[in-house]
């Protein structure tokens, strides 16, 4: 019975994605004090939100949503970013099957989005984005292994203060493990990712 219910989302869910990524149109929606200008994609994204919400995606509509947002032209517009954005916790499951997915364009995608940040007043990562960085700075792949060097140093670069915090009471939060992560790649095969952290951690811990 789950199963059927998950499926018959599959056409709605379809749709959703395509007005999300796709719409650029307005329309004038009528609040409690004012008219004020609404996007038909963020109606639509908040709509895939409450459904993911409801219940988390089967493999189907992971399947779907991944290969809406992997659609070259959504990706150069900044879309497929803009999306994973909008929808903020539920960004998280999507991002690692994107950090998993066995291309490594898609892999170099999921650290974009881990730079980008929710709307707010100060820096917060997309949900997931620590966990993922770690996972890539193993990558087998030489320039996804760079590129997750680069965004997990800008990672621990913006929390430095936090991070040198946290290491000297020994805590075991997520930044410290993506620090302690980091610190193996002092010894990457690969000389310019070990030039960059020696580099970098000196930089951070000497701050």
């Amino acid at each position: 019975m789950t199963m059927s219910t998950r499926y018959d989302r599959m056409p709605e869910l379809s749709q959703l994605l395509d007005t999300a990524l796709d719409s650029t149109e307005e329309y004038i929606h009528e609040g409690e004090m004012c008219f004020y200008p609404r996007r038909y994609a963020d109606d639509a994204c908040s709509r895939i939100d409450m459904m993911l919400r409801t219940a988390e995606p089967d493999e189907a509509e992971m399947a779907l949503i991944i290969d809406k947002l992997l659609v070259p032209d959504r990706l150069g517009r900044g879309s497929s970013l803009e999306l994973l954005i909008g929808l903020r916790e539920r960004s998280g499951r999507i991002l690692r099957a994107l950090a998993e997915n066995a291309d490594k364009q898609v892999r170099l995608f999921a650290l974009e989005a881990c730079k980008a940040s929710l709307p707010g007043h100060y820096y917060r990562p997309l949900y997931g984005a620590i966990d993922i960085e770690r996972r890539l700075l193993d990558d087998r792949d030489t320039e996804v292994r760079s590129a997750a060097v680069e965004a997990s140093i800008e990672t621990l670069l913006r929390n430095s203060d936090y991070v040198r915090k946290q290491i000297e009471i020994g805590s075991g939060v997520p930044l410290v493990a993506l620090f302690n992560a980091v610190l193996g790649k002092a010894n990457d095969p690969l000389p310019q990712i070990r030039e960059r952290v020696n580099e970098a951690l000196s930089g951070l811990l000497h701050r």
